[in-house]
């Protein structure tokens, strides 16, 4: 008998303990719901420029490459402009999944598959953080596509996330110094977005952690961020924040809140974002990298890489915002008020697919 009842008591937990860690639906972001609202969005501004950047890709073969590599590196140096032709293909499988939930147009879907096996087939993880950040856009055409993708492909796929993740947390457990940068935000963000694409409870666990510890290192009780002050630019600002907010993005549209989460220090990514929204809506100006640390910074400034201009543009604002919007109806209407502006978009893959969580 009392055998008995301690089995009852164990698979009573077990149940609760599943409900809480467990039987978490398998996508990063895009859930079967929001797949199904995207049908109605094929009109809208971003939904045709969507279906219109397919549409002209849906001849174009992958590249099929093995490795990319742009840190550290300037245009036109070793294999840099390769690979940033190859991350385009990133967002363009995005587009793909994006035009197939819009229209139902098959094409589109054989396009993603497609471009989908080329990269879990041929791609090998470097575990380079500034590499792989686009794989954000491989787990959303994911997401999207999954359920259309054969059976070969989405184990491929599902061995190609358990790699990266399992990866990225190794890449972390062995640096040789605690890393705080956006180097970590964007590990952070692959972690995250991977271990809920798997629905493993163990790697959510991994990735919570991962999140905070990030939170508490990286953002200051004052909203500003590590590499704020190391670089003295909001370009830097931006890149902390982003791979944090999908992380978090990812976590809402599972029913955790992780935007508003405070740090034992009270820092919070909302007070992050928060800091930012002066610049965005030009009330505060920012002359970029002024006292930057690294020589690095200059040299792309002099040679006028993209993101690098001497005064930041309020409009570069707008993805960072965007993505908070989709956690927090206060940032909705500071980001419809920009949108109103001439000029000021937000991204199509962000209105199309996470704000419709």
């Amino acid at each position: 008998m009392l055998m008995l009842r301690n089995i009852l008591v164990l698979c009573l937990f077990g149940s609760v303990l599943s409900l809480h860690i467990g039987y978490t639906q398998s996508f990063a972001i895009v859930s079967p719901e929001a797949n199904r609202r995207m049908l109605g969005l094929a009109e809208t501004m971003e939904g045709r420029y969507a279906i219109s950047v397919a549409t002209k890709n849906l001849d174009r073969a992958p590249m099929r490459v093995q490795r990319i590599h742009v840190e550290g590196m300037m245009p036109h140096q070793g294999i840099f402009d390769e690979s940033v032709a190859a991350m385009q293909e990133l967002g363009m499988m995005r587009d793909f999944a994006l035009a197939y939930r819009l229209t139902g147009d098959r094409r589109f879907l054989a396009q993603a598959s497609r471009y989908m096996d080329a990269w879990v087939t041929d791609y090998e993880l470097s575990f380079n953080p500034i590499d792989e950040s686009g794989f954000d856009a491989l787990m959303l055409a994911n997401d999207m596509c999954r359920d259309e993708f054969s059976p070969e492909l989405e184990q491929k796929v599902q061995v190609f996330l358990r790699k990266m993740v399992e990866g990225y947390l190794a890449s972390i457990a062995n640096l040789k110094k605690p890393d705080s940068t956006n180097w970590q935000s964007m590990r952070v963000k692959l972690i995250t977005m991977g271990a809920f694409a798997l629905g493993d409870p163990k790697l959510i666990h991994d990735a919570t952690q991962a999140f905070e510890k990030q939170i508490s290192e990286n953002i200051y009780p004052d909203g500003t961020v590590e590499d704020f002050h190391q670089r003295d630019a909001l370009h830097y600002v931006t890149y902390d924040l982003d791979p944090l907010l999908m992380a978090a993005v990812s976590a809402h549209a599972h029913g955790r809140d992780w935007f508003h989460w405070r740090s034992p220090t009270g820092s919070s990514l909302e007070a992050a974002v928060s800091w930012l929204v002066p610049y965005a809506e030009g009330v505060k100006q920012h002359e970029e990298f002024v006292h930057s640390g690294l020589p690095f910074d200059k040299q792309r400034q002099a040679a006028g890489v993209p993101g690098f201009s001497k005064v930041w543009d309020p409009k570069d604002s707008l993805e960072t915002l965007g993505l908070a919007a989709a956690m927090d109806p206060h940032f909705r209407v500071i980001v419809d008020r920009l949108r109103s502006k001439p000029g000021y978009y937000v991204n199509h893959w962000i209105v199309l697919a996470i704000w419709q969580q």
